[in-house]
């Protein structure tokens, strides 16, 4: 039961996470007088993009099975993030295949900016954690 509620809790974060990632893009349209997109366009982009968000909300919980050393899963998260990043992409027309040079080290540069923030969080936990119990 413990697992299912996991589940569904970072499917839904990826579902919030999309939606703001896609409430920005809008803004940024509107801000900036972009061409008019299609409902139907915008449709399949937001339901492309929350469809991704589950994904990345699934994939983070290789972090709750204790069989794999840290770096490992590191190592699965990333690859399947960035398989999942492609393919959507891919579909979703975010890039083709032969630009997906600058979309490669934005998602590199992203996932390790990410990464760092929660490396550096839970080592200041971890010390707060031990001053605690001196």
């Amino acid at each position: 039961m413990q697992l299912l509620w996991k589940v569904i809790r970072n499917s839904l974060v990826g579902f919030g996470m999309a939606a703001i990632s896609m409430l920005v893009f809008l803004l940024f349209s509107m801000h900036y007088q972009l061409e008019t997109l299609s409902t139907e366009y915008m449709l399949r982009q937001q339901i492309g993009s929350m469809v991704f968000g589950a994904f990345c909300g699934l994939t983070a919980l290789i972090y709750e099975l204790k069989m794999f050393i840290r770096l490992l899963q590191l190592m699965i998260h990333f690859i399947l993030l960035f398989t999942g990043y492609m393919v959507t992409g891919t579909i979703l027309g975010w890039f083709t295949l032969s630009t997906m040079i600058l979309p490669l080290f934005i998602f590199i540069f992203i996932y390790f900016c990410i990464w760092l923030s929660f490396y550096a969080y839970h080592k200041k936990l971890a010390k707060d954690l031990n001053e605690l119990t001196k």
